[in-house]
């Protein structure tokens, strides 16, 4: 069993715990949220809740790697978020720089979560997080939009769709975006814009054949990627060092992409 450190020297433990946890998170470069939990799981800390809430308030205002912290604890087995790790969390997000309501519906995921004490949301109430979102968020927006003869093209749960897969992204947390559209694909058709945002996501955690793959079922499903996203993806795989990757991409535009949007001097 554990010996019980005397008070003093129990706090200094989990203090100490804490600046490891903290420099683990704070340390690994942009984008790469598998670094972020390699560096965590070597540490092999015991969490509880006030070590948690510790390295939350320590993060409060990196909310994106405070948001990594908090993804990465919750699978740690024998330790479960308690109601008030969920609130520093939603706190944390909805005081965010970030565009005023970026994380928006990333903290109503995150309020069904500690209501419903579950480590994930079933499909059909994730739905209907976005519609409830899209109603409270989204609706002016459309009637403006009406008003000034404006068509919108997308439903608006496609929107609040984008905005947590958008979020997801920003923290690094591709492969979770991906998995979240990939649940409700089925009933809620992402746009071109859902699939720019996984294939920059890609780009930006230079992952090169994940993006490709995004971009490549962008085109099957009809969607033409703007310009603007080639010469994001060109330009993040040139600063990250992956000049064969961006010259295949340069080479996947004069030719796959010649019908859609052809390289421009800027490329």
């Amino acid at each position: 069993g554990h010996v019980l450190l005397p008070t003093n020297l129990q706090e200094e433990h989990v203090a100490s715990l804490s600046d490891r946890i903290y420099d683990a998170v704070t340390e690994t470069e942009e984008g790469s949220n598998e670094g972020t939990e390699a560096a965590l799981d070597a540490l092999g800390a015991e969490l509880t809740t006030s070590l948690v809430a510790d390295v939350m308030h320590r993060l409060r205002y990196e909310e994106k790697l405070a948001f990594r912290f908090f993804a990465w604890a919750s699978q740690q087995d024998n330790y479960e978020h308690e109601h008030r790790t969920y609130n520093d969390m939603i706190d944390i997000l909805s005081g965010t720089r970030y565009k005023s309501r970026q994380f928006g519906v990333l903290c109503d995921v995150l309020d069904h979560m500690k209501r419903h004490g579950t480590r994930s949301v079933p499909v059909e109430d994730l739905l209907g997080i976005l519609r409830a979102y899209t109603e409270k968020h989204l609706t002016n927006l459309r009637k403006l939009a009406k008003k000034r003869r404006v068509r919108m093209r997308t439903p608006p749960e496609t929107d609040a769709l984008n905005i947590l897969l958008d979020a997801f992204c920003k923290c690094g947390m591709v492969r979770e975006a991906e998995t979240v559209f990939g649940r409700v694909k089925k009933k809620l058709q992402g746009n071109a814009e859902t699939y720019s945002i996984l294939f920059f996501g890609w780009c930006r955690a230079r992952d090169p054949k994940k993006a490709m793959k995004v971009l490549e079922e962008m085109i099957q499903m009809k969607h033409t990627p703007e310009n603007f996203t080639y010469i994001a993806a060109i330009d993040s795989f040139c600063s990250a060092g992956l000049i064969s990757e961006a010259r295949e991409l340069f080479e996947f535009m004069r030719t796959e992409g010649s019908k859609i949007s052809s390289p421009t001097a800027k490329i």
